[in-house]
Parts: C-alpha cells; sequence; structure tokens
C-alpha cells in the first residue's frame, strides 16, 4: 500500500505542484490586496507586482475593493487548495474528482483575472495591466492543459481490473435484455399474437 502510494504520488507531481502554485499564488495576490489598500500607481519601469496589479484594480472598485478583491483571492486560493488536497488523497484513482474540482479552481481564477485585467483597464497604466493579466491567463491555461494531461494519462488511468469489471457489466446486461426479450417473444407466441 504504501509503494503504491508513493507512486501515485509521482505520477501526480506536476498536478500537485501547479495546485500548490496557484494557491500560494493567490494566496499572495489577497494578502497583497489587505497589505496595500492604497497602492496603485504604476512606477516608471511599468514592471506591476502582483500587489501592484491588486492594488490598481482595487482602486477601480472604491473604499471596498480591496476588500473585495482579497475575498476573492481567497476563495480562488481555497480552491486551489482544495484542488491539491483532492489530488493528494484520492484513493480511487479515477480523474474524475480531481479533475473537476481543478476545473472549478483553474475558471474561478480566469473570472478572477479577467475581472482584475477588466477593472485596471479603467485605472492607471491599464495596457501594462492588461498584458500582465493575460500573461498570467496563459500561464494558468498551460498549467491547468499540463496538469489535465497527467491526470488523466498518469496516476488516474483505469485498471485492467476495472475495465475487466465494465466488460462483466455490459455482457450482463445484455444476456438480461436477451432474457426478457426471449420471456416476450415466448408470452405472445402462446396467446396467439405473433408480430
Amino acid at each position: 500500500m504504501g509503494m503504491e502510494m508513493a507512486r501515485l504520488i509521482v505520477n501526480r507531481t506536476l498536478a500537485l505542484l501547479v495546485a500548490a502554485y496557484w494557491s500560494v499564488f493567490f494566496a499572495l495576490l489577497a494578502l497583497g490586496a489587505t497589505a496595500a489598500p492604497g497602492r496603485g500607481s504604476v512606477r516608471a519601469e511599468l514592471a506591476l507586482s502582483p500587489a501592484d496589479q491588486v492594488g490598481i484594480a482595487a482602486a477601480a472598485l472604491g473604499p471596498f475593493g480591496p476588500a473585495i478583491l482579497a475575498s476573492a483571492c481567497a476563495i480562488v486560493c481555497a480552491l486551489f487548495a482544495w484542488a491539491f488536497l483532492t489530488i493528494l488523497l484520492d484513493c480511487e484513482k479515477r480523474a474524475v474528482g480531481p479533475l473537476n474540482v481543478m476545473r472549478q479552481a483553474v475558471c474561478a481564477a480566469l473570472a478572477l483575472l479577467m475581472a482584475t485585467s477588466l477593472l485596471g483597464a479603467f485605472g492607471e497604466g491599464g495596457g501594462v495591466l492588461l498584458a500582465h493579466c493575460l500573461l498570467q491567463i496563459l500561464a494558468l491555461l498551460a498549467c491547468h492543459f499540463a496538469a489535465q494531461f497527467e491526470l488523466r494519462r498518469g496516476g488516474f488511468t483505469r485498471r485492467a481490473a476495472d475495465k475487466s469489471e465494465d466488460a462483466a457489466r455490459l455482457l450482463a446486461v445484455g444476456a438480461a435484455h436477451d432474457s426478457l426479450l426471449n420471456r416476450l417473444w415466448k408470452a405472445e407466441t402462446r396467446s396467439g399474437k405473433v408480430l
């Protein structure tokens, strides 16, 4: 059991790292939104840190902007942490649960990044913020597709026993269907009603 669990973790390493990275990234964004509510200026070199990015978007939302963006970043952080735990603790070795949770986290992150880029586009340095958000969206999508590929191919492929169980189930359903049709046919021929 221990060796199999270690092999599954190795097969899921990329997906675990992706979930952990984006969880930490959005946790830092949430901290940046709460720690620097007055921040929102573009520096001369036009290099934005994540705190600057959230600050510019928060300034567009008004006085409650930092709290709203911090809450949204914390929710996305929690979704990626949930994806991390789901991938780590899934013992059934099937891709359904972890893939769904990862998909939900990525969709929430994409919505947050798009909203941040649209909000920041109205503030100071909107073009730079839009470029940064688009790069983050592309990075998120690349990470998601790589993790999705790994989860489908690697540690979560169905075993041959699962496939043989499915085949046996299909054969049993087919046999039951044929048996039912034979009974119906015999009942109709006895009563004199032949189709």
